[in-house]
């Protein structure tokens, strides 16, 4: 067992955590990207990739509302709302078929409805892996933890190119909800570090009344450099993945919906397989090398080779593809496993708020904002030039944002304004030693004796 620990980056204790939580996310990769592929195909097939400003529209108006009300009950335990939300996420998808007769508003409201739960999963998942792991393991763990959801995103779309063909997409789509269900058991299994306390408070206001309390934490937000990066970065990053979905699926319009479905799941198995193998072989050493910061500006770079690759690539089949790999499986390789990290700088019940705001407030406004400019750029005779212009202009900009938001992530480490020195994911200062105090004055690297927690961490 040490021998696996050693080759996945872990210390020998942490194969048990890394391994229960590994299963809850290798069933929410599974039932995710079944879901994924079912609900695109049937909305290609049946509407057309030009009614996808109107999924956007529908998502961007709702998810601010989704976004509060998860706010609100995110702050309790992390397991019963991650249940919570997989019976959600379920029920949206396994009643797909229903919808399907209701013609083009049913399935965009559907699709929508699918892009909301999966987003509040999302959202939470992060919250709840912090919950489990203290700053030291989860940055060791997180690389792997993620591998596995890629593990069960292969294993699904294996299931997908043999199953569809057989049965036609309808069954498959009520098995696919109730692969979320699995969730629902999952969610308790693993157990919380002895020393963790979930989201803890800031200890300078521990008997804050619940109202102030919400008060305090938004005005922590917005004077927060740091926030502001991270809404920045989000803005860019939802139009250049708006534009990646849009350019992909007009290429893969063209096939019928049987044809998609056996794709999308023949492509979801390779491109997990090549997920797993980047998150466990290259992420997390990557990770440790660079930091979190840097880490993001990879995926940044890819988007902005990718939106090079469709502009000049002539519409084939195999950049649609490769827009698809950039837009999923390498942002849940390479960018998703290190977006949490960044919340890490806030205490535990403003981690909640600072993400309920930046996935579930800023990111719906840049949504509506990309949809209502797609939406132009659709009805526009020239819309292939100016989207491909637009893609690596935006891309662009995207990969000088990061690089921003990498540097007000050091500096509010340096200041320590959000939290102390050491948190998880960046290499320890030079001088110091894991598990030991680092040169900041009395601050604690990750992982220190008792496993004494940061900031809610």
């Amino acid at each position: 067992m040490s021998r696996l620990a050693r080759a996945l980056g872990l210390a020998p204790d942490d194969l048990a955590p890394v391994a229960r939580l590994g299963a809850v996310h290798a069933a929410l990769g599974a039932a995710t990207a079944a879901a994924d592929a079912l609900v695109q195909a049937s909305f290609l097939a049946r509407v057309g990739a030009d009614a996808l400003p109107w999924v956007l529209v529908l998502r961007a108006g709702l998810s601010p509302l989704a976004a509060a009300v998860y706010a609100r009950a995110g702050r309790r335990a992390t397991a019963p709302v991650l249940a919570a939300l997989a019976v959600l996420g379920g029920a949206v998808v396994a009643t797909l078929p229903l919808t399907m007769g209701l013609g083009a508003a049913g399935l965009i409201g559907a699709y929508a409805a699918h892009e909301i739960a999966s987003s509040l999963l999302t959202m939470h998942w992060g919250v709840y892996l912090l919950d489990h792991l203290e700053g030291a393991r989860a940055r060791r763990a997180v690389a792997p933890v993620y591998a596995a959801a890629r593990g069960g995103a292969a294993l699904a779309g294996v299931a997908l190119g043999l199953l569809v063909p057989a049965l036609g997409a309808r069954p498959v789509l009520v098995a696919a909800g109730a692969l979320y269900l699995l969730l629902v058991p999952l969610a308790w299994l693993p157990r919380r570090h002895a020393e963790a306390v979930p989201l803890a408070l800031d200890p300078s206001e521990p008997d804050e009344a619940p109202a102030r309390g919400a008060r305090r934490g938004w005005a922590l937000l917005r004077r927060s450099p740091l926030l502001g990066a991270l809404a920045a970065a989000t803005v860019l990053l939802v139009l250049v993945r708006i534009l990646l979905r849009y350019r992909q699926q007009a290429i893969l319009d063209a096939l019928s919906e049987g044809e998609l479905v056996a794709l999308l799941g023949w492509y979801a198995a390779g491109a997990n397989v090549a997920g797993v193998a980047l998150q466990l072989l290259i992420t997390g050493r990557v990770l440790g090398r660079l930091g979190v910061g840097r880490t993001n500006l990879l995926y940044a770079g890819a988007t902005l080779l990718t939106h090079v690759g469709l502009a000049f690539g002539g519409g084939q089949l195999g950049w649609a593809l490769a827009a698809r790999f950039a837009d999923g499986e390498l942002k849940h390789a390479l960018k998703t496993p290190v977006s949490p990290l960044f919340y890490d700088a806030f205490w535990g019940a403003d981690r909640v708020r600072a993400r309920a705001f930046v996935l579930g407030a800023v990111s719906p406004a840049a949504q509506l904002a990309g949809a209502l400019a797609l939406g132009a750029l659709v009805a526009h005779p020239a819309t292939a030039g100016w989207a491909a212009g637009a893609g690596i202009s935006l891309a662009a900009l995207y990969v000088g944002v990061s690089a921003w938001q990498a540097r007000a992530y050091d500096a509010a480490r340096a200041r320590g304004s959000l939290r102390p020195r050491g948190g998880i994911g960046d290499p320890l200062p030079a001088g110091s030693v894991e598990g030991g105090p680092g040169p900041a004055e009395g601050g604690r690297a990750d992982g220190d004796a008792k496993g004494e927690r940061e900031n809610g961490t």
